[in-house]
């Protein structure tokens, strides 16, 4: 008992899909949760940087820094709040730490060599944050990055006894580990992508595999088929066959016994036998595939033997001289020329013509190339889909396993036959033989 597993077409190709379907949520999924923690991270720093902040500027009186001129940078007022600023920064792992008045100019600086009313920086101001804290407002802190690292400021207003603002407290945090973040971030993203696109060449790997191995499936359904066909035909061609013999034998008696007789039926009888029998002996080789005796063989002289056979005026053969040698079936190259050539006839009318030409004479192409070519009706689409099937023809008479047999004997030779045709300008048939 045979078990054959078969999975269909569309259900292949839709776990591949899903797959990449998945593969893409997964890596969209980590992406949003890597966005939903940098932004909470970056969120909740934004809070410790501002609560240092107006932690520092609570222990700074505004009045205290109303009346700080230059000059004064070694007063005892300035040396308080240089310490004041120091002990914050060194406390809380701070890049940055400077007081400033609302146009942007240095008061008080952890550092000892400065001026008061220099604009010198070591980190750039924020022009938008400067304006908002200029004005008394606290603005969120803004990241920034420079010399290639990352940077949280914080700009707090610094009141006097009025609730005006004199000055502003600039808080500039360090983020170390946000570069690491960033190229975490930027390595997830290629990752995801590389992993998409290693499934994608998978998939089509996958893809091409499946197909070739649908391409076999079908092909072995169709030699099956065309194997019942075959055990079919050959039964019902020695069936006929015996019956056909007797027949005719039966026929050329009564024509010998009434010769004297101008009777078209004695002549008709034994024609149509020979024609049932060309029938019988189609369905014989289509069902036995007999084997080939493979050689050498001179396409010249077959060329030129089938040029002196059919005296066609609508056949124009070009024989050539300098031909490789092919290997193949001398019989079988015959009935291959002879059944295409036959149907091109049987296409055309009287003032069309058949050519027969040889192609691909190249010395580093493996090939040489027989072509029959019609300026006939040509052929449709859909007919060209079953011009290989057997039992298909065009024809009210003939087995229509001319094409099929010529087939199966090329590619018994190791060569093959394509057909193109256009409907209204003819058809080219081409037969590859392999050179000797």
């Amino acid at each position: 008992m045979k078990f054959r597993f078969s999975l269909n077409r569309q259900i292949i190709y839709l776990i591949i899909g899903f797959g990449l379907l998945v593969l893409a949520s997964l890596n969209f999924a980590g992406w949003f949760f890597l966005q939903s923690f940098k932004s909470e991270l970056v969120q909740e720093l934004k809070n410790q940087i501002l609560n240092t902040g107006r932690m520092g500027s609570r222990l700074i009186s505004g009045n205290d820094l109303e009346n700080i001129f230059p000059g004064m940078e070694r007063s005892p007022t300035i040396l308080y709040y240089q310490q004041l600023l120091y002990d914050i920064k060194v406390n809380n792992d701070l890049e940055n730490i400077v007081l400033i008045d609302i146009t942007g100019r240095i008061l008080v600086d952890f550092r000892i060599n400065y001026a008061i009313g220099d604009t010198l920086f070591t980190f750039p101001l924020q022009p938008a944050l400067l304006r908002q804290a200029s004005v008394g407002e606290t603005p969120e802190p803004a990241l920034s990055k420079f010399s290639d690292q990352y940077f949280m400021s914080a700009y707090i207003p610094i009141l006097n006894d009025f609730d005006e603002t004199v000055a502003i407290l600039v808080v500039d945090a360090p983020l170390k580990f946000f570069t690491t973040l960033r190229n975490f971030e930027v390595g997830t993203i290629y990752l995801g992508i590389s992993g998409v696109v290693i499934l994608i060449v998978f998939s089509l790997i996958i893809l091409t595999a499946t197909r070739r191995l649908f391409r076999v499936e079908d092909r072995m359904k169709e030699q099956e088929r065309l194997a019942h066909l075959g055990q079919m035909a050959a039964t019902v061609a020695h069936e006929i066959r015996n019956p056909l013999s007797i027949m005719k034998g039966t026929a050329e008696v009564l024509r010998k016994k009434y010769q004297q007789l101008s009777d078209e039926m004695l002549t008709y009888i034994p024609d149509e036998i020979d024609r049932l029998n060309r029938l019988v002996n189609d369905f014989l080789q289509f069902a036995r595939q007999r084997p080939l005796h493979i050689e050498k063989v001179d396409i010249q002289d077959i060329l030129a033997e089938f040029k002196h056979q059919l005296r066609d005026p609508r056949l124009h053969l070009e024989t050539k001289t300098g031909l490789h040698k092919v290997i193949g079936d001398r019989d079988a190259i015959r009935q291959i020329l002879l059944n295409l050539v036959q149907n091109a006839l049987d296409a055309i009318g009287e003032r069309d013509r058949v050519e027969i030409n040889v192609e691909n004479l190249s010395e580093k192409n493996d090939w040489l190339t027989l072509t029959v070519q019609d300026n006939g009706p040509g052929i449709s689409e859909q007919d060209m889909e079953k011009i290989f099937d057997p039992f298909y023809s065009q024809k009210s008479s003939g087995s229509g396993l001319g094409l099929t047999i010529s087939k199966q004997l090329a590619e018994q030779m190791g060569g093959n036959i394509t057909i193109e045709s256009r409907v209204g300008q003819g058809t080219l048939v081409k037969v590859k033989l392999k050179k000797a």
